[in-house]
């Protein structure tokens, strides 16, 4: 999850430089030359998508009746996108988890409460990252800089995706050190701070403040703001209805993000650098207290301790480690229920080692 904010940076780095007139000037042929810059990554893509085996649970979910082949097509899958044929029998555990969840239709289980509720504030993480000016900043920093008197806008502009780029690799360990509510609200309350010290060195023609901010704005991103908010609904809804949820949550970010730039343009006209205060600073601030109030940190939590998390509590992001603690105890006092009405099935995430292929087969 992390690391494709890591990847995000690095592309927008990529068509910055490849994009500035100052470090690689192509003169009148620019339009043509971004054109076959841009189609050469779709070719490529579609070539490595064409050669890639097929992965270890569209395997397990188009199961065959030789089960020899499948299991060597899926000891080959796991090989390749794992690195060793060990996690086998975590693939196994995982796709029964996924696909052994009852017969209620996908749309169904996203009627639940506690599936809409981790829908909605998953979708406002992520549409969040809007709000941080990201797009703002890669789209339109060089003209504001430029019409603050800044020599080298476009310079700048090519440094901080460079900043972008070095925070979001730090970040994506940092998510993982001390969880991701923490650092999609930091960041997101640094980021309106941030920009808000931008609009206050544009507004007094400080354009070292200006330059300042927008780079710290950056940061900030990197750090915290960006990662967790891509793929966190993911972490808040049932396994079974994530592919359905994650698309709902990372189309609400791509539109919101479109949205923002489309309009920062004609709003800026009118009102000049509050614009960024209206589109970014503002709601930023609004997101984060919503978040702080609804959104439960999800760092090594199964998504049962999660779900109990959103429907136990209206303002599940203000959880005590006590309710957590009490979520934990309960599941260890149902656990011999559990075998003794079943006798062999474990806890969700876990399986028998022994199990086979074909015991997968739910349909």
């Amino acid at each position: 999850m992390q690391y494709t904010q890591v990847f995000q940076a690095f592309s927008t780095l990529c068509g910055l430089v490849l994009g500035s007139e100052t470090l690689i000037p192509v003169g009148f042929i620019r339009f043509e030359f971004l054109q076959i810059i841009g189609i050469i990554p779709t070719i490529i893509f579609i070539f490595v998508l064409w050669r890639l085996p097929p992965t270890p649970f569209r395997i397990v979910d188009t199961l065959t009746k030789n089960n020899g082949a499948t299991e060597k097509k899926l000891a080959k899958s796991v090989k390749f996108y794992y690195g060793s044929e060990d996690y086998i029998d975590c693939v196994k555990s995982e796709a029964f988890g996924r696909w052994n969840i009852g017969t209620k239709s996908n749309w169904s289980e996203l009627k639940e409460s506690n599936n809409l509720k981790g829908l909605i504030i998953g979708t406002l993480a992520a549409v969040s990252y809007s709000f941080t000016a990201d797009d703002l900043i890669d789209s339109y920093s060089n003209q504001i800089l430029h019409s603050s008197g800044e020599k080298f806008s476009e310079l700048f502009t090519v440094i901080y995706g460079v900043i972008l780029l070095i925070t979001s690799i730090i970040g994506a360990f940092l998510a993982d050190k001390f969880g991701r509510k923490r650092l999609i609200i930091y960041g997101l309350m640094a980021t309106g701070f941030f920009n808000i010290l931008a609009m206050i060195g544009d507004s007094t023609d400080w354009t070292f403040i200006e330059v300042i901010g927008f780079g710290l704005t950056k940061a900030a991103i990197g750090f915290g703001a960006g990662a967790p908010a891509w793929f966190l609904t993911s972490e808040l809804v049932s396994p079974r209805i994530t592919h359905l949820c994650q698309t709902i949550s990372t189309g609400s970010l791509l539109t919101a993000s479109g949205f923002s730039s489309f309009v920062y343009l004609p709003l800026s006209t009118h009102i000049g650098i509050w614009s960024l205060f209206i589109l970014a600073i503002l709601p930023a601030f609004f997101v984060a207290i919503i978040l702080i109030l609804f959104l439960p940190e999800t760092k090594d939590k199964p998504y049962g301790e999660i779900k109990w998390i959103l429907m136990n509590n209206v303002f599940s992001g203000l959880t005590e480690e006590s309710g957590q603690h009490r979520w934990r105890k309960l599941r260890r006092e149902s656990e011999p229920v559990i075998h003794r009405k079943s006798g062999t099935v474990p806890s969700y995430g876990t399986t028998p080692t022994t199990t086979s292929i074909q015991d997968l087969k739910v349909f």
